[in-house]
This record gives structure tokens, sequence and C-alpha cells, in this order.
């Protein structure tokens, strides 16, 4: 990430993710999924995610980069703006 190469020294870089969503891979571990293309962009996440968030449309997320994995801030859906951290 662009964030990352400007300041190496930066350990968690700010992103503003596409539309998505929050889906389980087989394992249980919760991933950050870009909308329209199952085989696209996929995002490891930090933490546990709550299931009813499990497959909600997500217009937009703001998270936490860590180099590996994201820590969710926040994201907005059709329900309104969610809270995530």
């Amino acid at each position: 990430l662009f964030c990352q190469d400007a300041a190496p020294w930066l350990t968690d870089c700010p992103v503003m993710l596409p539309p998505g969503a929050i889906l389980l891979d087989d394992r249980g571990a919760p991933w950050w999924q870009a909308a329209g293309d199952p085989n696209g962009i996929a995002l490891p996440i930090n933490e546990a995610v709550s299931p009813t968030l499990l497959g909600i449309d997500l217009a937009a997320t703001v998270a936490l980069w860590n180099g590996s994995r994201l820590d969710l801030l926040a994201a907005r859906s059709s329900f309104g703006r969610l809270d995530l951290s």
C-alpha cells in the first residue's frame, strides 16, 4: 500500500475499501470480500466479527491495514453507518 511506502514506520495504514461484504472461509475465519467478483479481492480480518454482520452488503468500509490483516472501523450499509470498532 502507498501509505506504507511513503511512511514505512507506520504499523497501521488507514484504507477505504470499495463495496463488499464480510464472509467466513471454510475454517470460520472472517474475510472482507470485494463485491461482484467471488474470486477477486479478499482481505483477512484481524478480529472476530459479529454473526449479524456476515453477508450484509457494505457500500464502503474503513479499516486499518497492518500489512497482513484488517482492523475494521466503520462501514456504510443499507441499514446506515455501522460502527465496527
